[in-house]
């Protein structure tokens, strides 16, 4: 059950040490690195269900991804979501290939201390599936997640 979390955020550090690489390549490819990013982050909506609750937790997410603009805090909250949904091994997968895209088309803000942010802003949420109210709510945070990535998209989706 942690193995495919770690597995997951590792997609970002390789794309990181490609990046080292093969820099000649990047340049070339970031607008397909782009649209794959951002088709990686609506596939990982799509098998959502939702409800009231989780559209006032996208509401929510919104609002947050205003302040947090790192997607791997709401990446971090689906992983752990999907681990409730059966569903853990296909979200960790998806985050696995977003993270080397992410960081082929982004490859100018990604350094060691974003990589570190990264990594606190998705381990955030694991904390929280030791809290009763989580698992109460687990509805409320899929519609945070969902809505972080929301915002995320549609800010990308400006600078296209």
């Amino acid at each position: 059950m942690f193995v495919e979390p770690i597995i997951a955020f590792l997609g970002l550090i390789v794309g990181f040490t490609l990046n080292r690489v093969v820099k000649e390549e990047l340049e070339p490819g970031k607008k397909y690195f782009k649209i794959l990013s951002l088709a990686l982050l609506v596939v990982l909506i799509i098998p959502s269900h939702f409800n009231a609750l989780v559209l006032v937790g996208a509401a929510i997410g919104v609002i947050i991804s205003i302040a947090i603009k790192n997607p791997y805090l709401y990446l971090g909250l689906l992983t752990v979501i999907s681990t409730f949904t059966g569903r853990l091994a296909l979200i960790s997968s998806l985050v696995f290939i977003f993270g080397l895209s992410y960081s082929s088309w982004s490859h100018r803000i990604i350094n060691k201390r974003y990589l570190l942010e990264s990594l606190l802003y998705f381990f955030i949420p694991l904390i929280l599936l030791f809290s009763s109210r989580f698992l109460a709510n687990y509805d409320l945070f899929l519609g945070v997640g969902i809505g972080g990535i929301l915002g995320i998209i549609s800010k990308n989706f400006k600078s296209f």
